[in-house]
């Protein structure tokens, strides 16, 4: 072994395989070829597998650094990954944070809307009780001049049966309940509120008044009469006589083609249908459904097709059994208004 300029420089002794000389070889930087120094035979370089184990173990140590490379930025990767989780979990957590406020909020704000609602209804209610009782202040002065004008036409009536020979007292006693009254009165208006056999009747069904027709409505109203006296019926919309019917004693009609709306239905009882005045002539009493009639035309659609359903009404003039509609007096005159 020599050396050369700071290097050590290896050497090996190798036998010719040929001659069987042996050389002293000496490792070399350049490529080249030994021989034998004495026959000039090529001999294998003893050399190149120390350099290939060391370029071996050179790639290893780079593989080797190249592996703890990427275990380090695989443990990187995985941290990074676990960073992001927590992150997007820290996210989700603040949206729906979020979101229960946007909903609260919502709840706040739906909770406002129906107090505000509730409040219209209760201004509504409050209008609707203060025109109710403008109504009953009206129907009382109503009342009250009803009242004077049924007197007169009491005194009216007084000086007419004078006139066919009835005596006062009786007279008083026929138009006035409280007036106590004889026998002979009694019979006589036990007579009078009756049908006699002189008295004109319609038949039932028979149309008085007919606006409702040209309406083409679906509607149907069916007057049941239980009562011994005939009726009028008036069927009256916003103030407007719109039909009017007449129904026998102990009989029933059914008015159709009724279009939809709110209806008032109002009737009046007596005996002897006058064709002139178009009123009875006797016992005459005046009354009126507390509620309105309301008529509406739905359709329905389902599998089969489109089905279209219309109210039908039933109403009775004497009472029923369980029967909910209610009717209360209307003076004669509210009665003729129409």
């Amino acid at each position: 072994m020599k050396t050369a300029k700071g290097h050590v420089v290896q050497n090996r002794i190798m036998t010719c395989k040929k001659c069987g000389q042996q050389n002293r070889l000496y490792e070399r930087t350049e490529n080249g070829l030994y021989r034998c120094a004495s026959c000039q035979t090529e001999m294998l370089d003893p050399f190149k597998s120390q350099r290939w184990l060391e370029r071996m173990k050179g790639i290893a140590r780079g593989k080797v650094l190249a592996g703890a490379c990427g275990v380090g930025l695989l443990i990187y990767a995985i941290c990074l990954q676990i960073h992001l989780g927590e992150v997007q979990r820290q996210k989700d957590s603040a949206a729906k944070e979020a979101g229960e406020g946007r909903l609260f909020i919502e709840k706040l704000q739906n909770a406002q809307r129906e107090d505000q609602a509730q409040i219209k209804v209760l201004t509504i209610k409050v209008q609707q009780a203060q025109n109710e009782l403008a109504r009953a202040e009206t129907l009382a002065a109503q009342a009250r001049l009803a009242q004077d004008q049924l007197e007169r036409r009491r005194q009216a009536i007084v000086q007419e049966l004078v006139k066919m020979g009835i005596s006062t007292d009786q007279a008083a006693a026929i138009i006035n309940p409280t007036v106590p009254m004889s026998s002979s009165t009694q019979k006589m208006e036990d007579a009078l509120l009756r049908h006699l056999p002189t008295d004109d009747r319609l038949t039932t069904g028979s149309v008085l008044v007919d606006q409702l027709r040209q309406y083409t409505g679906k509607g149907k109203l069916t007057l049941d009469n239980g009562l011994a006296e005939d009726a009028c019926v008036k069927i009256v919309l916003n103030g407007q006589l719109m039909a009017s019917f007449y129904v026998r004693s102990h009989e029933k009609f059914t008015y159709p083609s009724i279009p939809d709306g709110s209806f008032s239905v109002m009737y009046c009882t007596g005996y002897g249908w006058d064709a002139r005045v178009r009123d009875f002539a006797r016992g005459r009493h005046a009354r009126r459904y507390d509620d309105p009639l309301t008529y509406s035309t739905r359709q329905v659609r389902d599998a089969v097709g489109v089905t279209t359903y219309t109210d039908v009404v039933t109403l009775t003039l004497h009472t029923v059994p369980f029967g909910t509609a209610k009717a209360s007096d209307i003076s004669l005159e509210e009665f003729d208004r129409y």
